[in-house]
């Protein structure tokens, strides 16, 4: 293991190195990988480190409650994205924070103590991006206020602590994740992806622009148990709003527009981001003909599969699987 970790060391444990027998999940290129065995969770980390930034995936299984306490070493700024389980941290500097699965969070904050704690005894998978002040400061000129994060030196500069990732970020992390170029050209495309995530960020927390209404916790709840409602319906034609608002009991102009707000993202949107994506890791991770991952989406005819996850991602489904 390293002694120069930009992210938490997950409980100081010492890895084993190289890529685990049988694992056939995405591998960023040129990181450094190593695995963590105990009777309370089994993980593959992969690390990627270069001058102004870094990038860690983990992927694996959470077997009992686990709780790791340790120091986040560089003063910056601290992306994490939660894939799949969820995470509550508590960091000195900031204080507390709840990231659920699907949500991410980011704080800038200079060397501090922080404990992590897992939601659930499940699967494992987030990834985290640490970016140097150095770096920030390329983007500081086309938003001025993040100038008084970076001067103030601990501050989460979003709206919200933990907040939903929109697709466009998810596609973004997603194409990092599943890097297709070679030894010679992935510097230049992390170095790239980096950025487009920096920017995004930026961009969704300091131009707002449409109108903000308020919503009671109440109606916030309701909203988020549509959104629950949507990530079950995966294989199934879309429900209506009419229909959405009806179970959940909220007038149709509250959620479209309180979904909108709290997501970023419109209901059908949504959806359609949840299938493909979905769809998408079936194609890399299974044997399944693409005839049944349509069906697996909602999609009983193929060629409309095809065009929507042409559409989403700029090639067909038999294209991802020759690649």
């Amino acid at each position: 293991m390293k002694n120069n970790q930009t992210f938490e060391d997950l409980a100081s444990l010492n890895g084993i190195p190289g890529i685990p027998r049988g694992y056939s999940g995405p591998v960023l290129t040129g990181a450094d990988h190593y695995r963590l065995s105990t009777g309370q969770l089994e993980i593959f980390v992969q690390e990627l480190i270069r001058d102004y930034y870094s990038i860690r995936l983990v992927i694996g299984n959470v077997f009992a409650k686990f709780k790791a306490s340790n120091w986040l070493q560089k003063e910056g700024l601290y992306v994490n994205f939660m894939l799949q389980n969820g995470v509550r941290k508590n960091i000195d500097s900031i204080g507390k924070l709840h990231i659920r699965p699907g949500y991410h969070s980011a704080y800038y904050t200079k060397p501090t103590n922080c404990s992590i704690t897992f939601d659930s005894t499940d699967e494992l998978k987030f990834l985290g991006i640490y970016y140097s002040p150095e770096l920030l400061e390329e983007l500081v000129p086309y938003f001025p206020d993040f100038k008084k994060v970076i001067k103030n030196n601990t501050a989460t500069f979003q709206i919200n602590p933990s907040i939903w990732t929109i697709p466009s970020l998810k596609k973004a992390t997603n194409e990092l994740i599943e890097c297709p170029y070679s030894e010679q050209s992935k510097h230049y495309y992390f170095d790239l992806k980096v950025r487009e995530v920096l920017y995004q960020l930026l961009e969704l927390t300091y131009r707002k622009t449409n109108k903000q209404y308020n919503y009671t916790s109440f109606e916030v709840g309701k909203i988020h148990t549509v959104k629950s409602i949507l990530e079950n319906s995966i294989d199934q034609k879309p429900p209506t709003i009419k229909s959405l608002a009806k179970k959940v009991a909220i007038n149709e102009f509250k959620l479209k527009t309180g979904f909108r707000q709290l997501f970023h993202s419109s209901l059908f949107e949504f959806i359609t981001d949840q299938k493909m994506h979905f769809a998408h890791h079936l194609l890399l991770n299974s044997d399944k003909p693409i005839k049944e991952i349509a069906a697996l989406v909602g999609y009983p005819l193929t060629t409309n599969f095809i065009t929507a996850f042409r559409k989403k991602f700029g090639y067909t489904p038999g294209s991802l699987r020759r690649s």
